[in-house]
């Protein structure tokens, strides 16, 4: 039995890749990864920490603080429902994003039976409706709360509308025999978004539906009943580098889905759209194992692709992987990023965009076992930047990029909160800078 003990241990349940990190004296102690086991995430935990255990001599409880993330069976499953598209419904989209969930269905306006019917056929672990600014409009956004309400499902519901309603909600949800819980407005007043705290909650109500995955429970207990959301970590950890660095993009390639996140503090003259400091968006077709056959698709292949292991060891394998790694790199940041509004000018002379734009970006950062590990990662970064650019508010070609080569971004994101300057440290020296 060994005497050592590491300051911080991370794990990380991913959908395809479970990983866990020991830090101590300001570096990194050891590493292990094993594959995830969704029928039972604790087998695929067990077997990362006999690996970290015969790598370093640390077991997963030899250190002062351990912490957990996970977006095991792709996160949670929730819906958006808004009033307009451009307005609140992306607002409450934002919040849900940028809390790790993974939005299977959003709406605007009232809704009607086929999307209702889309709705519990989705059976979603939450439920976010909003809509209506301050004092604003009513019949629709509580039309939508009864329609909700009405159909029995079996997850929390939240309320991020306009607060003038919050009573009359409760009331229809209350005559259902159903909970909602209230939440602050995402959309208050126009070109206002106020998103944080519906992340807040969107975060807590993860962490608490996750025990219900089988095995769940063991990672729960080893970390003290903490576990968040790996694409909220990643968010964390990119606002608290942004700090240092400016404004910055982060894409994290996964297994089941790519994830990117930008962190904008630069103001955006003529934009159209109000914006937020901190957006993440996930691409749920765009991955390089589970959702491989989607991003084949994406690439404009015919067919199918070769089957793929989750952790690719042959030649031919890697080659593929590498191929849909940069197919998800250049997808994930068109989507991403907003767009000029072709032919249009301003009042004052101005050209108008749409949509996130990431022209004051400095500094791009490839994360995720795609592009961290299977080599190749700086020039699938230099070809998504090239991709579309007339168009698209992409980063500036001489954007700085770099690859998160120690693959430490999620485990800095996860105790961030608790080491800020070991977080930006690690980080830094991830990126080689």
């Amino acid at each position: 039995m060994t005497s050592r003990r590491a300051e911080i241990i991370t794990v990380e349940v991913g959908s395809t890749i479970t990983k866990a990190l020991a830090f101590g004296d300001g570096k990194i102690l050891g590493r292990a990864t094993a594959l995830t086991t969704p029928a039972d995430v604790s087998l695929g935990l067990r077997e990362a920490g006999e690996r970290l255990k015969a790598s370093c001599g640390l077991a997963l409880d030899d250190a002062a603080r351990v912490y957990a993330t996970s977006s095991a069976a792709g996160g949670l499953r929730m819906t958006v429902h808004g009033l307009t598209r451009d307005l609140t419904t992306r607002a409450a989209e934002e919040a849900a994003l940028g809390a790790g969930a993974n939005v299977k269905l959003v709406t605007a306006g009232r809704l009607g039976e086929r999307q209702l019917k889309k709705l519990a056929a989705i059976k979603p672990n939450l439920v976010m409706l909003a809509g209506g600014v301050e004092d604003g409009e009513e019949e629709t956004v509580l039309a939508n709360a009864k329609a909700v309400a009405g159909l029995g499902l079996d997850c929390p519901t939240i309320f991020a509308g306009n607060a003038a309603l919050q009573d009359d909600v409760r009331a229809a949800f209350a005559a259902a025999g159903r909970d909602v819980k209230m939440v602050e407005n995402v959309y208050p007043r126009f070109d206002e978004l106020n998103v944080e705290p519906a992340r807040a909650v969107i975060q807590r109500i993860f962490a608490e539906r996750l025990v219900i995955a089988p095995g769940m429970e063991e990672l729960r207990k080893l970390a003290g009943g903490r576990v968040s959301p790996v694409p909220a970590a990643v968010l964390r950890a990119a606002e608290l580098l942004s700090a240092k660095v400016g404004d910055l993009v982060v894409l994290d390639v996964g297994g089941a889905t790519t994830d990117v996140h930008s962190v904008v503090r630069s103001p955006s003259p003529g934009n159209l759209d109000a914006q937020v400091v901190s957006r993440r968006t996930v691409e749920g077709d765009l991955g390089v194992f589970a959702s491989a056959e989607s991003a084949w698709a994406a690439m404009g292949r015919k067919g199918k692709p070769k089957p793929l292991a989750a952790l690719p060891s042959s030649a031919a394998e890697q080659a593929l992987s590498r191929d849909l790694a940069a197919a998800c790199t250049e997808l994930g940041l068109l989507r991403h990023a907003g767009r000029v509004i072709p032919g249009a000018v301003l009042p004052d002379g101005r050209v108008p965009v749409r949509g996130r734009d990431l022209r004051s970006v400095r500094l791009v950062v490839g994360s995720g076992g795609a592009l961290a590990a299977l080599g190749g990662g700086l020039e699938r970064l230099e070809s998504a930047l090239r991709s579309h650019r007339r168009e698209a508010l992409l980063p500036p070609a001489d954007a700085e990029l770099r690859i998160d080569r120690d693959y430490v971004f999620a485990a800095c994101g996860a105790f961030a909160a608790d080491f800020p300057e070991l977080a930006v440290e690690l980080m830094l020296r991830s990126v080689g800078r």
